[in-house]
């Protein structure tokens, strides 16, 4: 996690999950891959393929999500999440459509960065 934003009486999670690795949740992963949202109404309700999932949402108090994966190179290397612990949350298609475009615009941004970096990298490479 870079970036988490948290309202008022939220426990922030970064600490806790940041060194966790993405591998570990291989059906959020691979829903993040073929899905361009993934909206998940009720943690409860998750299918038994999810359970690794299921019980970090449950650690972390989350009742519902809606996550972007954020793609680099055709693989998912981020992940754009809204966290809903009082209620669930289903999104209307204009909704759905403003996150995904969010999602892409972020995504787009750091594969610049990255980008970016591995052109310093280069250069440097070219003087020693």
């Amino acid at each position: 996690i870079t970036h988490e934003a948290c309202r008022n009486g939220v426990t922030p999670q970064r600490d806790a999950i940041q060194n966790v690795p993405m591998a570990r949740f291989q059906w959020l992963m691979g829903q993040l891959q073929t899905l361009p949202v993934l909206v998940i109404p009720e943690v409860e309700e998750l299918p038994s393929e999810a359970e690794e999932e299921k019980l970090e949402f449950q650690r972390e108090g989350i009742r519902s999500l809606v996550l972007v994966g954020l793609k680099l190179e055709g693989q998912v290397r981020g992940i754009l999440g809204f966290d809903f612990l009082q209620q669930s949350r289903v999104l209307d298609s204009e909704t759905e459509e403003f996150v995904l475009q969010v999602g892409e615009v972020l995504g787009a941004s750091v594969h610049r960065q990255i980008l970016a970096s591995r052109n310093v990298r280069f250069e440097n490479s070219l003087y020693r």
